[in-house]
């Protein structure tokens, strides 16, 4: 009867520890292939214009400015999606700060998008901007649908960022932030610049 209990048991063990190394090896293999995907949507895209819709949808930014992408034709245009709670989007403002004073007002447009969110509010955004220094415009509450129609994707994490070159085209597209996307979109932004 022990015997009997004691195969029990290890068929028991045997098989959770199966059911666990598949469930591990899925999240792993989804975890992949989905950032796979994200990276293949961004780079299908860039190259590209904008869809009409996303070009010409204008948007009040916070200190009542107009912002469209269309009406930054002739501009490099870095757009940033970021919420207010999260603390990648924190950082990343010291780089668009910082992308301010390469290019004159006339060459770069660079613009926060502040996603809707339950932990933001039009006070939650004031508070972001002051306390991060924001000297770029910011347009409050976005909401996903033009968040997914910019992105061109359903995916709605922040911090993610845009940038068009002066003919209207997407250049790159950045999900998160760390100091090698910090880098590259600040070379992205100065190769731009550079062309007359």
């Amino acid at each position: 009867m022990k015997r009997q209990a004691r195969t029990i048991s290890f068929y028991h063990s045997t098989q959770a520890r199966l059911f666990w190394f598949v469930i591990f090896t899925s999240l792993v293999l989804l975890t992949f292939l989905s950032f796979r995907v994200m990276q293949g949507r961004a780079e299908v895209k860039t190259g590209q214009l904008p869809k009409p819709g996303v070009a010409r949808q204008t948007f009040s930014t916070m200190d009542g400015q107009k912002f469209s992408l269309e009406s930054t034709r002739g501009k490099v245009v870095v757009v940033q999606f970021f919420g207010t709670w999260c603390g990648y989007s924190k950082r990343q403002v010291v780089t668009n700060n910082k992308l301010t004073s390469i290019g004159k007002s006339d060459e770069l447009q660079v613009i926060g998008m502040a996603v809707k969110d339950p932990r933001s509010n039009s006070q939650a955004i004031k508070q972001f901007i002051a306390d991060q220094k924001v000297n770029y415009p910011v347009v409050g509450e976005v909401d996903d649908k033009y968040f997914v129609d910019f992105v061109d994707s359903r995916d709605v994490s922040v911090p993610q960022t845009l940038i068009y070159g002066r003919d209207g085209r997407l250049l790159a597209h950045y999900l998160g932030y760390n100091q090698k996307v910090a880098t590259e979109i600040e070379q992205r932004v100065e190769t731009e610049l550079s062309k007359k």
